[in-house]
């Protein structure tokens, strides 16, 4: 004889095999990268998976703070037993984990997703268009995978937003101009970077002109002088320069290219007056420093000749003729220096850094002269490719005489650099074109023909211009 169980028993004895249940779930825990790092503003989806009849249908979806952590809270009328918990990984797929839910009511989920945070950097580049007062703005160097929104503002009250990677804007007056640029990726990441760009005043039209630069010679008073910039009507040529070197003297005559020794050092108005033949005429001004007379000069040069080791030279310090330097001390800022009369000795730092060296010298005669120099030792091998995608590393010698060595960083392989040097008044006087491999490069620059002075070493890429300053001895 079969007999009939009701229903209700059957459910009751289900009831009373499951574990004591709670009616809340508090549901928390950490979202990161593969690397470690936490995913900040990731969503997270919960939702409760009861046992219990009827079932509790409790679903929320919050997001990560700053630190990756999350925390959320399931209530029911009815026991949860069970939790659904999962996020979207990087490739678009879920990770999804179905915890029960213990005694505590209290569940810890934590998720590791596929990637490494994104990284992103706004730059740009701009240049002027046919117009003074119109520029051409350029986006390309910017760093992102997938960048979804680029807002640039122009400093005038105009801005533009969407997706443009390389507009152009024209002002109507002349002024300095903020330029911002905000870039973000569909990751989510974002990056602002702002430059000043200056809409010059037009130019008034001129029928001649001519400037000047001066260089120093190897007479420490005497200064040279170079015609600069000169422009000349169609069938006209020079008639004559006028010099005044703003010292009570000057000259004139047809030569492009004079000396002139001051008595005492100091700062100068000089001036230069072109005349032409039909009678157009032009004055250009500039300050000029010249030092005063001395009777010696320490300096020196230096050489990398492993990652914590220089050689110093002195050869390039002046005495007088009839004199001799007797003593030279160096002092290498780590706390070490050294005495007597070494010309050129190596040091060996214990550490990457950046180091004053110094050179002080005496002559027989008396004569004492003082000169440092900032010397800047990077440990480069440990260059991680998170960083700019190009880094001019380190220019050495500097000051230099017959060469200047360059050491480049790439991020990536076969990429096209143009080397060039110029001098402070943007006269290009070397040029030469290196493909770059990933990971540090040498460069060789020959700097022997150039004249004493400052110059602008400058690597240009797809990916920017970068520059940095030496000296010719």
């Amino acid at each position: 004889m079969y007999r009939i169980i009701p229903s209700i028993l059957i459910t009751a004895v289900l009831f009373l095999s499951l574990p004591a249940l709670a009616q809340q779930a508090i549901i928390k825990g950490t979202v990161r990268y593969s690397n470690g790092a936490p995913a900040a503003n990731r969503a997270v989806y919960t939702m409760t998976d009861s046992l219990v009849v009827p079932r509790c249908d409790a679903h929320h979806t919050v997001y990560t703070n700053a630190s990756g952590v999350y925390t959320d809270t399931l209530k029911c009328t009815n026991a949860i037993a069970k939790v659904k918990v999962k996020t979207e990984d990087c490739g678009g797929s879920f990770l999804q984990k179905d915890p029960q839910v213990p005694a505590s009511g209290i569940v810890e989920i934590n998720f590791s997703l596929s990637c490494s945070p994104q990284v992103c950097k706004a730059a740009f580049t701009y240049e002027k268009d046919n117009s003074e007062r119109s520029f051409h703005f350029n986006s390309s160097a910017s760093e992102g995978t997938d960048i979804i929104s680029r807002t640039w503002t122009f400093g005038d009250g105009t801005s533009l937003t969407g997706n443009d990677k390389d507009p152009h804007h024209a002002y109507t007056t002349a002024g300095n101009y903020t330029v911002c640029l905000k870039i973000k990726t569909a990751a989510g990441c974002e990056s602002s970077l702002c430059n000043t760009v200056i809409v010059p005043k037009p130019a008034e039209p001129v029928s001649c002109r001519a400037k000047f630069k001066t260089a120093p010679t190897a007479n420490i008073s005497t200064l040279k002088f170079t015609v600069d910039d000169l422009q000349l009507p169609a069938h006209d040529s020079v008639g004559y320069y006028r010099w005044d070197f703003g010292d009570g003297t000057g000259q004139s005559g047809t030569a492009a290219q004079v000396e002139h020794r001051y008595k005492l050092g100091g700062t100068y108005t000089a001036c230069l007056v072109l005349k032409t033949l039909h009678g157009c005429e032009y004055k250009f001004c500039a300050a000029v420093t010249a030092p005063g007379p001395v009777s010696c000069l320490s300096r020196f040069t230096w050489e990398r000749l492993s990652p914590k080791k220089i050689r110093v030279n002195s050869g390039a310090s002046f005495i007088q003729a009839g004199d001799s330097i007797v003593q030279r001390r160096w002092e290498f800022s780590d706390n070490t220096a050294l005495s007597g009369n070494e010309y050129n000795p190596a040091h060996e730092f214990k550490a990457y850094g950046t180091y004053n060296v110094c050179l002080r010298i005496k002559t027989a005669k008396g004569c004492e002269s003082s000169f440092c120099t900032t010397v800047k030792l990077e440990d480069t091998a440990s260059t991680t490719p998170g960083g700019d995608a190009i880094r001019i590393v380190e220019l050495y010698p500097n000051p230099a005489v017959v060469q200047l060595n360059a050491l480049l960083y790439s991020r990536y392989d076969n990429v096209k650099a143009t080397l060039a040097v110029y001098d402070v008044y943007g006269n290009l006087k070397w040029t030469s074109v290196k493909m770059l491999s990933g990971g540090n490069n040498d460069a060789v620059i020959p700097v022997q023909a150039l004249t004493s002075g400052p110059y602008i070493f400058k690597v240009s890429t797809s990916y920017g211009v970068l520059s940095k300053n030496f000296f010719k001895l």
